[in-house]
């Protein structure tokens, strides 16, 4: 996967950040398919590998409410693996930054001590633009 955008399957759920775009399956048609584990499973998988995959923008399509509960401590901990990179110089060749600012910023809510200082030390680690335009919408 060296390299390769990693394209995440569209989550069931409401979106915390612009709700009418993307429009995957509703929580209701998931559950009737049988499929809403695999789908958790699957985006548990790609929190995982966030720090050392580019998921781009479509990082953004991971955290509905459901999938923050259930992955609390997946997104922690890859903002943390995450950061660790960045402050030790070892940038990837992708916008990592705006990955782990989508990962806090989904944090906020459940939590928000947390996810305020994960902000100020991916801010103080220059993670570029973008991450910081991110950061600044969930202020």
């Amino acid at each position: 996967m060296s390299g390769d955008t990693v394209r995440p399957l569209q989550q069931p759920g409401r979106h915390v950040r612009a709700p009418g775009r993307g429009g995957g399956p509703q929580p209701r048609h998931v559950d009737r398919r049988g499929i809403a584990a695999e789908r958790m499973e699957a985006a548990r998988s790609l929190i995982r590998i966030a720090d050392r995959v580019q998921l781009d923008r479509r990082a953004n399509d991971l955290p509905y409410p459901e999938i923050v509960s259930a992955c609390r401590g997946d997104l922690s901990a890859a903002v943390d693996r995450g950061m660790t990179r960045l402050t030790a110089s070892d940038r990837p060749g992708f916008d990592l930054g705006v990955q782990l600012a989508l990962f806090s910023n989904a944090l906020a809510e459940s939590a928000p001590a947390w996810a305020a200082d994960a902000g100020h030390r991916l801010a103080a680690a220059h993670p570029g633009d973008r991450a910081l335009r991110e950061l600044a919408e969930f202020g």
